[in-house]
């Protein structure tokens, strides 16, 4: 999904925070501020690009100062942490459902605006729980979706955000315990905004239940574009019998490339108002949205 005028203020909001996280000095706030204000499509001028591809501008102008710092480094551990605290709970709704795999998806649904939700002070589990009970938008794509997953052969899964990353956990544990399947979960190469790497990823132990694999990105690029992905990422998303896409960054990009896989299953939440309107549902809304040769399914 290309860049739309709301993606403007939230893009240069995310920016700012990280600088703010990694100097107090206000100099050199300003002079950062002024040059990520300079990238065209934040003035308006550019409109044929991925709000991945504009973070990723305003990123590599953030690391020209600072190097490679991780200025979410702390505050992704600890998201990591606090879902890691709620994954017994979680594991518990799920076994108690009599439809496990499509409560799972759900979950990790639900898990891709965990981020927002303690940012708003809340880690309340009945808050989830209510979140579950929410209409998925296109609600037969969540049945669909869980037939490819328990008929495919080979799964890649694309990580999103660290908190959330439990919730994938979960889900590639119930779709392993009911279906046999050789699943590859792929985090960023390097750190963008408050997205998993491989340390989160460790942190999570996702390593003990899948193949863990950096996606091979040369940049703090906040989504997934398959030509610049390494070469066995590519390979493994384009053989894929489906590809699992957790997130807005993952959507954004992946939604431009969709013809070059097979099939694809965007799940995410309607955080903002692009969402919104492209998927015509209201905020906050879970999606899961399946795509087959480049077309809605």
């Amino acid at each position: 999904m290309l860049l739309t005028p709301d993606c403007i203020h939230c893009i240069f909001r995310a920016s700012l925070n990280a600088i703010r996280s990694l100097t107090d000095d206000e100099a050199i706030t300003k002079r950062l501020s002024r040059r990520i204000l300079e990238i065209p499509a934040l003035r308006g001028l550019e409109w044929s690009v991925t709000s991945p591809q504009v973070i990723e501008s305003a990123w590599r102008t953030i690391t020209e100062t600072f190097g490679e710092k991780d200025p979410y480094e702390q505050l992704k551990e600890r998201q990591t942490l606090k879902a890691i605290e709620l994954y017994p709970r979680l594991r518990t709704l799920i076994d108690e459902s009599p439809r496990p795999v499509e409560t799972a998806i759900k979950l990790a649904v639900v898990g891709n605006w965990i981020d927002l939700m303690w940012m708003q002070g809340s880690d309340d589990i009945e808050f989830l729980v209510s979140e579950l009970e929410k209409p998925v938008a296109h609600s037969k794509s969540l049945e669909r979706v869980a037939d490819e997953i328990l008929s495919a052969e080979r799964l890649v899964y694309l990580g999103d955000n660290a908190g959330e990353i439990v919730f994938d956990k979960l889900l590639i544990e119930t779709i392993l315990r009911f279906h046999e399947v050789k699943t590859y979960y792929v985090v960023r190469s390097r750190p963008t905004l408050n997205d998993a790497t491989l340390r989160e990823a460790r942190m999570a132990g996702m390593q003990d239940i899948t193949l863990v694999l950096e996606n091979g990105i040369d940049g703090p690029f906040p989504g997934t574009s398959i030509p610049r992905c390494s070469e066995r990422v590519q390979e493994l998303l384009t053989e894929a019998d489906l590809v699992i896409s957790k997130g807005g960054g993952n959507f954004d990009s992946l939604h431009e490339e969709r013809r070059l896989l097979k099939k694809i299953a965007f799940l995410l939440v309607s955080k903002c108002n692009p969402y919104v309107s492209h998927f015509d549902v209201p905020l906050k809304q879970p999606i899961i949205s399946l795509y087959s040769d480049g077309k809605q399914a």
